[in-house]
């Protein structure tokens, strides 16, 4: 059985290469909140905190909504941690942003176990 439509969205598409795995989901959240981060620098330290929080605040919520992520044990039965705060020893001109997510991946294969037993 081939896969036509987009796993996550249900979008009709030419091929069957349009299932999503982790390490893009991963890699598309990495690269928008690096994108959101490079709209943080030159700003004071406390408003690029507040502005990044924000973000986050918005942008992972979606991620949730969307189904890419799932409740883990690990995070206390949340789907996502995320914090933004200033450097210990640079705290006037770097900020850390830290992440803990739990990513619903793609069910790419499927193994299935038949045991006959005597009556």
């Amino acid at each position: 059985k081939y896969a036509w439509i987009d796993s996550l969205t249900g979008a009709q598409t030419e091929g069957a290469s349009k299932l999503i795995n982790v390490t893009e989901m991963a890699t598309y959240v990495d690269d928008t909140l690096a994108s959101a981060a490079q709209e943080a620098l030159q700003k004071p330290m406390a408003k690029a905190i507040e502005d990044m929080t924000k973000f986050a605040g918005t942008f992972l919520p979606a991620l949730q909504s969307a189904g890419w992520l799932q409740a883990s044990k690990e995070l206390d039965g949340a789907c996502y941690q995320a914090t933004f705060q200033a450097d210990e020893v640079q705290v006037f001109e770097k900020m850390h942003i830290s992440t803990a997510i739990c990513y619903d991946g793609t069910n790419r294969v499927t193994v299935m176990q038949q045991n006959i037993v005597r009556v």
